[in-house]
């Protein structure tokens, strides 16, 4: 959002704004967000906060998402996408252009309700989605990498 031409096209999408030095202003924005979900709006949060890459594991899930999740009531849809890194690496501007035939493989697993988890148990909900998740990164890596 600091940048001008994306901030303007982020915010016509519909971007949420999250200010990660700012936790007052992001759990002001997911009340707005639980708004525009209970209007129909759906939204793509990333658990681990930004783009991270391990092969062998995803990195450890950020609480953000769970509380909006859970204080909006809204079902967790988990996807998990392989292949992505490889395609455009990490501080790359162009995707990789030695792969033109690359595949970006998106995995969505079934949904997990939030309705029935207090705050107090947010991090067995995180856990419950990072385990479901982490094992379908693992088996997807080993295929991409032909281990």
């Amino acid at each position: 959002f600091k940048i001008p031409i994306f901030s303007q096209v982020m915010t016509a999408l519909g971007v949420l704004p999250i200010a990660r030095d700012n936790r007052e202003k992001v759990y002001q924005i997911y009340e707005e967000a639980k708004q525009r979900f209970a209007h129909g709006e759906k939204f793509a949060l990333s658990p681990e906060g930004g783009r991270f890459y391990n092969p062998t594991d995803l990195s450890p899930f950020k609480a953000g998402p769970f509380i909006f999740a859970m204080s909006a009531e809204a079902p967790l849809v988990p996807l998990v996408i392989v292949g992505a890194y490889e395609a455009l690496p990490k501080g790359s501007f162009l995707f990789n252009k030695d792969k033109w035939s690359h595949k970006i493989r998106i995995i969505i697993l079934e949904p997990v309700e939030t309705k029935n988890y207090t705050q107090e148990q947010r991090k067995d909900l995180q856990k419950i989605v990072y385990d479901r998740m982490n094992a379908v990164w693992q088996t997807e890596n080993k295929k991409l990498l032909g281990l």
